[in-house]
């Protein structure tokens, strides 16, 4: 059986992806992966969710903030008490 993702993503005219994930997004869905690319991730919306990468303790996604995920760098999200938006940059 295929899981559905739990986003959905709206490629922009200037090449970023923004990325949407329900406030009724299912934990058991946020798994652990790693990306093929280098991404910049910036928080545009969301509460209380958490970034984490292997090996470290969860970190608090702020709006405005930037993240960088490393290609091949295990990480998840952990849900949050409201729907999350992401812009996200691959380089």
């Amino acid at each position: 059986m295929v899981s559905e993702k739990p986003y959905i993503d709206h490629i922009t005219r200037d090449g970023s992806i923004i990325r949407l994930f329900d406030s009724n997004a299912k934990e058991d869905d946020l798994i652990w992966h790693k990306e093929e690319k280098n991404r910049e991730i910036t928080v545009l919306d969301g509460v209380g969710w958490k970034i984490q990468f292997k090996d470290k303790l969860p970190v608090e996604l702020k709006k405005g903030q930037l993240y960088n995920v490393k290609a091949m760098e295990y990480h998840k999200l952990i849900k949050g008490v409201e729907g999350l938006t992401l812009r996200i940059w691959e380089r």
